[in-house]
């Protein structure tokens, strides 16, 4: 199983942006609890963009 490595780019970067947005708009203007989401969120959406991009074969 290889993973098809532009696809894990593309829709790695479309879930980084949708991540960064939602904690944007759902959080307080506080760094700190910003980054509290966007960390575990950021790191979700590789996992995911991971097996999609393996999920093909």
């Amino acid at each position: 199983m290889t993973p098809d490595w532009s696809r894990f780019g593309a829709v790695a970067a479309v879930l980084v942006l949708v991540v960064v947005v939602v904690v944007a708009v759902t959080s307080p203007p506080d760094p700190y609890t910003q980054l509290r989401g966007i960390i575990p969120g950021v790191l979700v959406a590789l996992v995911v963009a991971y097996l999609v991009a393996i999920g093909g074969e």
